[in-house]
């Protein structure tokens, strides 16, 4: 049966990490243009299409959604297809606070991240 989200919400990445990623997908296309007499580099064509394939990937992947469904808060990375999910039951949830943390210094950084707060050990995930 569905049901609907009490609660959605999307986060991405910062802009500056889509433009790179952009800038190196356009550059990947551009290595695998023939070159100025016509004809096409078979050894610029592999780094061309990995470059493109890795930051179509990267584009994809690079957002966070957070559902909180009635009886369990999910969260995925991923737009188009989902990289990474995890289901939290309520039932396995003991407290829930809103804090603020600064994400290079307590968990090394954005995404799907272990360290600790307060002592404790935590699991952050974050996309902004």
């Amino acid at each position: 049966m569905f049901q609907e989200p009490i609660h959605v919400e999307r986060q991405n990445f910062s802009g500056w990490v889509y433009a790179l990623l952009l800038v190196m997908g356009v550059g990947g296309l551009f290595l695998a243009l023939p070159d100025s007499s016509g004809n096409v580099v078979p050894a610029r064509l592999c780094p061309g299409f990995i470059m493109v394939s890795f930051s179509a990937i990267a584009l994809n992947l690079l957002c966070m959604t957070v559902r909180v469904m009635p009886d369990e808060v999910s969260i995925h990375f991923g737009r188009s297809f989902f990289f990474y999910t995890v289901h939290i039951g309520l039932e396995d949830i003991r407290r829930v606070e809103c804090i603020s943390y600064r994400p290079i210094r307590e968990s090394g950084g954005w995404g799907i991240r272990c360290g600790s707060h307060e002592g404790r050990k935590a699991r952050y995930f974050s996309a902004s």
